[in-house]
């Protein structure tokens, strides 16, 4: 699979939503995991995990989010950014 382009979101098998926010990488990546959800240990929920694509490509992916789930991610991803 070809890396997706900014902007994007995918849902992962554990039910994790990644989203693609070029313009607020990390020293990793521009993939940010979304890690509110209560699967996620309280350390990861507390600072976004941040990935290349070379690293979360491997996952199995259930498919695209929907735009409107994509731009509600790409949200919370530039809060949490602007937040730090």
């Amino acid at each position: 699979m070809r890396e997706p382009d900014n902007h994007t979101a995918w849902l992962d098998n554990c039910g994790y939503t990644w989203v693609r926010v070029d313009e607020h990488p990390g020293p990793f990546g521009a993939w940010h995991a979304l890690t509110d959800d209560p699967g996620w240990d309280e350390a990861a929920r507390r600072r976004p995990i941040i990935c290349k694509w070379d690293n979360i490509s491997d996952r199995e992916w259930i498919g695209e989010a929907s735009p409107d789930e994509a731009a509600r991610a790409v949200q919370r991803v530039r809060k949490v950014m602007a937040d730090r």
